[in-house]
């Protein structure tokens, strides 16, 4: 049955309703009534799920037994979460909109919340965490801050590309600092 796959695909991937609703581009509502197996997708929103899971159409609807390639295609899944961390690569094309997503949605989850518990404690819409985890709308400063306070951690590190460390970034500023003072000091020697 659909709603049982689908489910089971959901905690594969670490995924919410919401956020499979905002992937999908289709309201959370609709994700709700498959689950709860009230309504099964159109043909267009099948091949949309079974695309996103990387399963056939007739898995999904509970017609085929697991076979070696859906085993296969659960094994990908799967190994894509596990590698799913903060450390990955370095993506210079990112800009500081795709970088605060990023990472919003990172801290979101390591907090263990869904984009609706995570709406909810900042008292605003779910829609309006999953625009700003896609990348469509950017907030206020306050609830950049308001959301940080939640998350538990300081506003600056929403601002962080996901490779840098902070030890690192410190040791920099600090020599950064320095040198500045040193030059200063150099300037006004030679200026006496």
């Amino acid at each position: 049955m659909l709603s049982n796959t689908l489910v089971q695909l959901m905690e594969e991937k670490r995924i919410s309703q919401s956020e499979l609703a905002s992937i999908l581009n289709t309201h959370r509502q609709n994700v709700y009534q498959w689950v709860s197996g009230k309504t099964v997708p159109r043909n267009e929103m099948l091949k949309k799920l079974a695309s996103y899971f990387n399963v056939s159409i007739d898995y999904l609807l509970g017609n085929q037994s697991t076979s070696s390639n859906t085993a296969s295609a659960k094994a990908e899944i799967s190994t894509s979460n596990k590698k799913q961390t903060r450390n990955k690569k370095p993506d210079k094309s990112l800009n500081l909109k795709e970088i605060f997503s990023d990472n919003l949605k990172f801290y979101r989850k390591q907090a263990g919340l869904t984009q609706d518990d995570f709406a909810k404690s900042v008292k605003t819409d779910p829609v309006y965490i999953s625009y700003i985890e896609n990348g469509k709308r950017f907030p206020s400063i306050e609830y950049i801050e308001k959301m940080a306070k939640i998350l538990g951690i300081e506003s600056y590190k929403l601002f962080l590309p996901a490779h840098t460390n902070e030890n690192e970034l410190s040791n920099q500023i600090i020599y950064n600092k320095i040198k500045e003072n040193v030059l200063k000091a150099i300037d006004m020697v030679f200026e006496n």
